[in-house]
């Protein structure tokens, strides 16, 4: 947030302060202010009712751009300077305010909302404060040296970059994101990006001469020049290389090259349940599932009273997009089809087991794993994005995805000719579902329900104990949720009637065809709520899919479970 802020004040130092001459118009302020009042106002409740909305809406940012105008008329348009002594203060109070904003807010500020007003009056107030180029203070001195003045030229490339490269980056390196390395990179990619694109393609493009039909109205004839058309196409297809070079890079750079994970990826990941086998729930070979449900049980209805983050939540909130794992990096690849995702466990043990399913079966990984002894398990994986159990073609993008239906034939009868002792299933019934090439809408549950029924009536054909982990109810992300002092707000808990039709539908056809269900409302919900955070630990870190340390300390349950059908 503080880059952002800053950059928004380097920005208009580096543009020779605009000298408009505008004369004083009541009406033109009154309306800009009516404007700002009512945007603020609106952005102050969305902000409550929708963060996430909220943050990205053009209507609950208008009053920021309406400040920028207000200020351009009341204090450029004059002819009499601010004194001295005041811009002192106007810059005093700017830093003050966006330094605080710097220092306080985080990840779980409620933004932009009335806290907004910090940051975006600061830097009004600092803008202001360097209203004359003469005795300027110390704060608007340093705003104006070349280096700072560039940083600000650059500013609207580096606002368009920083968030797709800091995005993709996270998601092909979760496992080095904290590191400083990692970080230094991001920073020298966005800002190679954003110079790049500044002098190929933003300071061109202002160049670009108007249309002499579009212009003749306004200029004389002397003065018209025909668009150069050339280098607009030039230009625009030079960002193209760019950005295709940079995804390319980055896909190379990561791409997964092996079916098996490194022995030091493995142990990492196979290690995941250990604090949960040390945790008093975790029981013993002994415990019986339902002893331990019960047990499991009361740590939910606990939880459910929670009002604010735990000081000790294992993770910390900071760090909550983070723990998913990396099998989220190494067995999820999309494009991969009709192949062994990861593999897991002894490769000569004489047990087998295979998890099948879209993203919300990587999520079990440390479930399964920790269940399991892998010394004496091999653990095979045929996981494929968005790629439902169901024998159905999803539909991403506006297009189906034919490779899915692919992937998941070779997978289903690659897992029946392996004859494995288990087969763990797991999947978002909620993925759209393509039929003749366009999305079902009307009918959808019914035809899902009997692609279903298909895939679960071949699958028994392995001989394979199956469990099928029903789809979870779904929860708003705890990070959309607490509000800027990390209380739990009510939007935080969960319904255990979150999807309680797919799951009522997984169970009836599980039941038909002999598949253990696991209905995992049992496991994370409690009374009429599902809490965010159960054993001071996130429950979700999305909302939809287990967090890697709540999933490994569900592992003792799961081991309660299979111990039922002499499974171990």
């Amino acid at each position: 947030m503080f880059p952002a802020i800053f950059l928004f004040a380097v920005k208009l130092h580096g543009l020779t302060f605009f000298k408009v001459k505008l004369w004083w118009n009541r009406r033109l302020i009154v309306m800009i202010s009516f404007i700002v009042i009512i945007s603020l106002a609106w952005s102050i409740f969305e902000t409550y009712n929708n963060p996430k909305g909220a943050y990205f809406s053009s209507f609950t940012r208008a009053w920021q751009l309406g400040l920028g105008a207000l200020l351009a008329l009341l204090v450029y348009s004059k002819q009499s300077e601010i004194s001295l002594k005041i811009r002192y203060i106007l810059s005093l109070v700017g830093v003050g305010l966006i330094m605080y904003s710097w220092l306080t807010f985080n990840g779980n500020t409620l933004f932009p909302g009335f806290l907004a007003l910090l940051p975006t009056v600061g830097a009004a107030a600092l803008i202001a404060a360097g209203a004359s180029e003469s005795n300027s203070p110390l704060p608007n001195i340093l705003l104006s040296l070349k280096p700072v003045k560039f940083i600000g030229r650059i500013s609207y490339s580096l606002y368009l970059w920083h968030w797709p490269v800091i995005i993709l980056m996270t998601y092909k390196f979760s496992q080095n994101e904290q590191s400083v390395v990692f970080r230094a990179f991001t920073i020298l990619v966005i800002l190679t990006l954003s110079i790049l694109s500044f002098f190929f393609v933003e300071k061109p493009t202002r160049n670009i001469k108007v249309p002499e039909s579009l212009s003749k109205k306004s200029r004389n004839k002397e003065n018209r020049t025909p668009i150069q058309r050339f280098d607009l196409i030039k230009y625009s297809a030079f960002a193209m290389l760019i950005l295709t070079t940079f995804v390319l890079v980055i896909s190379l750079t990561t791409r997964n090259t092996g079916v098996n994970l490194s022995s030091e990826q493995r142990a990492l990941l196979e290690n995941q349940t250990k604090e949960a086998i040390r945790q008093d729930l975790s029981g013993d070979n002994t415990t019986s599932y339902g002893l331990l449900l019960s047990k499991w049980k009361s740590e939910v209805a606990s939880s459910a009273n929670l009002l604010a983050i735990p000081k000790t939540m294992d993770p910390p909130l900071s760090n909550l997009l983070s723990d998913r794992g990396k099998q989220w990096n190494q067995c999820l690849d999309p494009k991969s089809i009709k192949q062994v995702t990861c593999e897991f466990g002894n490769s000569s043990a004489q047990k087998t087991a295979v998890i099948l399913g879209d993203s919300n079966a990587l999520a079990i990984y440390p479930t399964v794993l920790g269940a399991l002894d892998l010394s004496k398990w091999r653990v095979i994986a045929l996981n494929r994005h968005q790629c439902m159990i169901a024998n159905v073609i999803p539909f991403l993008s506006g297009r189906p995805d034919d490779s899915c239906a692919i992937h998941r034939k070779w997978a289903n009868q690659y897992a029946i000719n392996l004859k494995p002792d288990l087969i763990v299933l797991s999947d978002n019934t909620n993925t759209p579902i393509s039929l003749n090439g366009k999305e079902l809408v009307d009918g959808r549950q019914d035809y899902w329900r009997n692609a279903l029924e298909a895939s679960l009536k071949q699958l028994v054909d392995s001989g394979a104990t199956i469990y099928y982990f029903g789809q979870p109810p779904g929860q708003r992300p705890l990070l959309e949720c607490v509000d800027s002092n990390q209380n739990l707000t009510a939007s935080c808990l969960g319904r255990p009637s979150g999807n309680i039709v797919q799951r009522g539908i997984q169970k009836e056809i599980s039941g038909k065809y002999g598949v253990n269900f696991v209905s995992m409302n049992e496991w994370i919900c409690g009374g009429n709520s599902c809490p965010p955070i159960i054993a001071n630990t996130p429950v979700f870190w999305d909302g939809g899919h287990f967090s890697k340390t709540f999933a490994a300390k569900m592992a003792p349950l799961f081991k309660a479970l299979l111990a039922e059908k002499n499974i171990s």
